[in-house]
């Protein structure tokens, strides 16, 4: 039996929607970490998560002027904060 253990850390800077740099976003850290055991060949389990610091951010954005919604709201899509999840399975 081995274990792993991965983290994984990103940071992204400050982003800007538009041409001008008058909207952006913040900067964002996101981190991912999986511990897995098993072995080369048979079956293992994993336990992981992502974006376990929960930052919601905006992914995409589309300001009022360019949008033609009919309420005139800006349009942007968020991340979906923290996801966890169990894996078991067989390798060979």
């Amino acid at each position: 039996m081995e274990g792993v253990l991965r983290v994984d850390y990103q940071r992204q800077g400050q982003f800007y929607w538009d041409v001008a740099n008058t909207l952006d976003r913040e900067p964002i850290n996101l981190l991912n970490a999986r511990l897995s055991i098993g072995q080369d060949e048979g079956i293992f389990a994993a336990v992981w998560g992502r974006y376990l610091l929960d930052e919601v951010y905006p992914l995409d954005y589309v300001p009022i002027e360019f949008t033609d919604h009919p309420l005139g709201l800006d349009v942007y899509q968020r991340s979906i904060g923290a996801t966890y999840g169990v894996e078991i399975g067989y390798r060979f």
